[in-house]
């Protein structure tokens, strides 16, 4: 209505508002998990930075979710390596299980390494179907879009650069 009686401002704050809404309900599908306790990680990559997104289940119920952006890195799973090691190293708690959104160097080093730290067995397990797949390609998303903000790119745009680098083998998206 806005846009046929010409007021663009106002239908496009109407149309962001839908928009917001959409994403919103979106993002709230996925909050819950059949795993009394997950974190799930994913390594998103570009030519100029790179972001690492954490998000913690407890009681089967998403709890916390953080990022960080660095630089770009060549060998994702030697950075996977390196950033989870050092993620719990700054923290109080290991959980039982870990998803991860690809390979990790030396991962049954890892893996002893989280167990003597916690005193219990640790999984780390690679999704490929199921809820575990739908949380990692979540967190996926969320760091494409984290990246994405900080790259004034949309995330659809991040995606489908990602999409194409791995369907060309390239390490990194194009710029």
């Amino acid at each position: 209505e806005y846009s046929e009686a010409l007021e663009f401002e106002k239908a496009a704050k109407l149309r962001d508002r839908i928009k917001a809404i959409k994403n919103l309900d979106e993002k709230q599908k996925v909050v819950s998990i059949n795993v009394p306790e997950e974190d799930v990680f994913a390594l998103v990559n570009s030519n100029k930075k790179a972001c690492f997104e954490v998000i913690r289940f407890n009681n089967g119920r998403l709890t916390d979710s953080e990022n960080w952006l660095i630089d770009s890195v060549d060998n994702l799973s030697e950075a996977r390596f390196e950033l989870i090691e050092r993620y719990y190293s700054m923290r109080d708690y290991i959980p039982s299980r870990i998803a991860v959104d690809g390979e990790i160097d030396d991962e049954e080093l890892l893996i002893r390494h989280l167990e003597s730290i916690r005193g219990k067995k640790v999984e780390i397990i690679h999704p490929q179907k199921g809820e575990h797949m739908a949380i990692v390609n979540l967190c996926i998303k969320n760091a494409n879009e984290h990246l994405a903000q900080n790259q004034g790119r949309l995330g659809k745009e991040m995606a489908a650069l990602d999409e194409l680098a791995s369907l060309l083998g390239l390490p990194k998206p194009p710029g």
